[in-house]
């Protein structure tokens, strides 16, 4: 995370004068978001956090929740810059967040965060997997029965278990490189209609 954040930290102050690209702002906030996500899941070591018990594993939870927070309202202060200035400010403001995440400081990372932010339910960070591996399994099962594939049962076959590959495979890993690699991979594999 701390070498994310400062490539980020570089990034925005070497373009700070491109505040009106829209790829680049976009570049940014996504970057922003991939901070973020690993905030939340930053020191949440199962074996050891879960048996302090469910009090201890849900404060810290929020108190990672908390930080990452922080640095996803940074997203709306990059969208809404209307000159280098404003990039500086955030760029400032990231940078005293490295410093402290580099120190282990989380009061200073708690300093400006917010008090009220909720716990996401099991759906809301399960979504981020569910919604391809759906669109994946759907396509297993409707594919097949378009005409030209029926027509020919071993592409049918080979689609239908393509598909429900890379649905195990999305459903199974958050991270999409992962993803596609393994799909690549079985994708060179599956003789299509041969």
């Amino acid at each position: 995370m701390c070498v994310q954040l400062a490539r980020l930290v570089a990034d925005l102050h070497e373009k700070r004068h491109r505040w009106f690209a829209t790829n680049d702002v976009a570049g940014w906030t996504k970057r922003l978001e991939e901070i973020a996500v690993g905030v939340e899941r930053a020191g949440m070591y199962p074996g050891r956090i879960h048996n302090a018990g469910p009090v201890v594993t849900a404060a810290l939870r929020l108190a990672n929740l908390r930080i990452a927070a922080v640095f996803r309202a940074h997203k709306r202060d990059l969208a809404e810059a209307h000159s280098p200035a404003a990039v500086d400010e955030v760029t400032h403001s990231l940078l005293n967040g490295l410093r402290a995440l580099l120190a282990g400081d989380r009061a200073a990372l708690l300093a400006g965060a917010p008090s009220d932010v909720a716990l996401p339910g099991r759906l809301t960070r399960w979504m981020p997997r569910l919604a391809p591996a759906a669109v994946f399994a759907a396509a297993a099962v409707l594919l097949p029965m378009v005409p030209f594939v029926a027509d020919s049962p071993a592409m049918a076959t080979s689609l239908r278990w393509t598909f429900a590959v890379m649905a195990a495979v999305s459903l199974a890993t958050i991270r999409q490189d992962v993803a596609a690699q393994v799909n690549d991979v079985f994708g060179r594999a599956v003789p299509w209609g041969k």
